[in-house]
This record gives structure tokens, C-alpha cells and sequence, in this order.
């Protein structure tokens, strides 16, 4: 038998894990296929209802708007290429699928971060100056 540290880690590497507390690794993978995929589908639904309100009404055109579609970008990604590519790794031991997966959750995560410090940091500085 073969010990794993995580179970993304048996999923990519296929490793033979003994039943833990009455719960099977396959079964936890399972889990969160059936949870990752209904909240991707809102992921992308959300997010495009958000874009496409910017884009249609002349009235959200404030620069504090532009924060907004700034982070609802990077979340549409998130649904669109990062919650695929992670339920494709627990199923393939791909390597490459594996990078690729760490490439655009660590990049479309960082940004949509970025754009919340940013929004805190536009809101803070209207509470304080009054604006």
C-alpha cells in the first residue's frame, strides 16, 4: 500500500488508499465532482449576467464599476477553465494536466484577490475622503 498525503494527490497518481473513517478516497472524489459541477454552471451564469448588465446599461459606467467587471472576469474563468481542468485531474494522472491546472487556478485566483484588495483598498479611501 501506498501512503498519499491528500486526495488530489491519489487521484493523479492512481495510489491505493485503505478506507478511513468509513469513507473511500473515490467516494470523496465523487463528492466533489458532483459539488464542482453545479457551481461551476453558476460560476459562468453569474458572472455573465454580471458582464453583460455592465455592458448593457450606460448607467454603471463609473470608474468603481470598472472594479467590478474587472473581478467578474477572472471568476467567469474560474468557471469557465479552471473548475474543468480541476474535475479532468481527478481523473487523469496527467502531468501536464496537472501544471496547467496549477497555471490557471494560481493566475485567474490572484487576479480575482488582486481586484478585491483593490475594491477594498477604492472603498476605504471613499469612506475617508468623504467621496
Amino acid at each position: 500500500m501506498v501512503n498519499c498525503t491528500s486526495v488530489m494527490m491519489n487521484a493523479s497518481k492512481n495510489c491505493d488508499l485503505e478506507k478511513k473513517d468509513g469513507i473511500y478516497p473515490e467516494d470523496i472524489i465523487i463528492i466533489n465532482c458532483v459539488l464542482n459541477a453545479p457551481l461551476m454552471l453558476v460560476s459562468i451564469i453569474g458572472n455573465s449576467l454580471v458582464l453583460i448588465a455592465i455592458l448593457r446599461s450606460s448607467s454603471l459606467r463609473s470608474p468603481s464599476i470598472v472594479f467590478l467587471r474587472s473581478l467578474a472576469v477572472p471568476d467567469l474563468l474560474v468557471g469557465l477553465a479552471v473548475q474543468p481542468v480541476f474535475i479532468a485531474t481527478l481523473f487523469n494522472s496527467g502531468d501536464s494536466l496537472l501544471q496547467s491546472y496549477n497555471m490557471l487556478a494560481s493566475s485567474c485566483c490572484g487576479v480575482s484577490l488582486c481586484t478585491m484588495t483593490a475594491i477594498s483598498v477604492d472603498r476605504v479611501l471613499a469612506l475617508h475622503y468623504h467621496m
